[in-house]
């Protein structure tokens, strides 16, 4: 989206599950930043495609090439990362999160890790947070006797995360979170059986 002078991209992102999958979770970023390409419709809404290969660029009707990811003003990474926390036990970590140790537990931070090693999200930033852990909670439990205690015994872990890069923040700038960004939202589903040719767009497109 463009905000005056400034170009803002959002990337909502899901990236490969359980503990051991760094390098495929580190694999996701790489992919999307790389490939991640902007195309202006003739309804001058830019749009975002993720290419097969990197190196693809969509151009331009007067053959110029269309911004990528690199060249957006501002880019806000979030979603479910999926990192966790490693060479730290779950009763450790629970310990820890009861007693609200949350800088002892970030030094166990596989995101922050590899994000010094640079290996990931080069050039982005992460506000301190100072809430506990997002992941694993049990369904209809409150408070933070909510996490995991079946059998797996998941070890918390803030798998749910904001990254960004802002061209204009100085590198003494500071950007903190008090506790977790938390939304909720309501869609009505539909169920439909469309005959071999028909189009599931020009369904919905002709009812709303």
């Amino acid at each position: 989206m463009r905000i005056h002078d400034r170009i803002i991209c959002f990337v909502n992102c899901h990236f490969a599950a359980h503990m051991e999958a760094v390098s495929r979770r580190n694999e996701d970023f790489d992919h999307v930043f790389r490939t991640m390409t902007f195309a202006a419709p003739s309804s001058g809404i830019m749009t975002t495609s993720v290419s097969g290969s990197t190196g693809q660029l969509i151009r331009g009707a007067n053959g110029s090439r269309m911004p990528e990811l690199s060249d957006m003003d501002m880019i806000v990474f979030l979603g479910d990362f999926n990192y966790r926390l490693y060479d730290i036990s779950y009763d450790n970590a629970m310990g820890l999160v009861s007693r609200r140790c949350f800088d002892c537990l970030r030094d166990n931070d596989q995101l922050r890790a590899e994000m010094r090693s640079g290996r990931v999200f080069q050039g982005l930033r992460e506000g301190d947070f100072k809430f506990p852990p997002t992941y694993k909670f049990e369904k209809y439990t409150a408070d933070l006797s909510g996490y995991d205690s079946s059998e797996k015994r998941r070890i918390p872990a803030w798998c749910d995360r904001i990254l960004y890069r802002d061209s204009r923040i100085s590198s003494g700038s500071v950007c903190s979170l008090d506790c977790p960004v938390v939304s909720s939202y309501h869609c009505k589903l539909y169920v439909v059986s469309l005959s071999p040719g028909h189009n599931a767009f020009n369904f919905f497109h002709n009812r709303f």
